[in-house]
């Protein structure tokens, strides 16, 4: 005959506890593995972006200075690129002061240096010394005869010399 004596209440609680912690066990191992599972469906079906909103988008060096931008700046599209100190460098844009596109490049101080763009003094490539006066200028002469024509300015923004024009052959 096998006569088993019952289990005292220590081994009673001893095996209530082994079975708890298999439980809490395999809960652990689960809940790593169904937020794995959950994530990865809503990966699924969260559809990609098509469309960024913004007024202007800045990209900023890590010392957190705007490097480049890109706005609206009276309802026209603008890209502005500016060096490490800052200093706007170059500006694109695609209507500037309703003159049509224009492409501007500056020097470390700011000043023009030159400029692709309707400038009127008849040139659509501006070439610039220091400052705001042009010492060359190449598009067209006029543009009822649409002759090219290569204007040259002294410093002043005065002008000196063509070449091309009407006189062209």
């Amino acid at each position: 005959m096998n006569h088993e004596t019952p289990p005292s209440a220590l081994e009673q609680r001893v095996i209530q506890l082994e079975k708890q912690s298999r439980l809490l066990k395999a809960l652990l191992l689960a809940i790593p593995f169904l937020t794995l599972m959950l994530g990865a469906e809503a990966a699924k079906k969260a559809a990609p972006t098509e469309t960024l909103e913004a007024e202007s988008l800045v990209i900023a060096s890590p010392d957190g200075k705007g490097r480049a931008t890109l706005s609206l700046v009276d309802g026209s599209p603008q890209l502005v690129l500016s060096d490490k100190d800052g200093q706007v460098r170059a500006r694109l844009a695609a209507d500037f002061q309703g003159r049509g596109p224009g492409l501007f490049l500056s020097n470390e101080q700011g000043d023009g240096i030159a400029m692709l763009h309707k400038h009127k003094k008849a040139g659509a490539l501006v070439l610039y010394s220091d400052g705001d006066n042009p010492i060359v200028t190449v598009g067209e002469a006029d543009a009822s005869n649409g002759y090219g024509t290569i204007n040259f300015y002294d410093d002043k923004g005065k002008w000196k010399q063509a070449i091309g024009g009407g006189n062209l052959k």
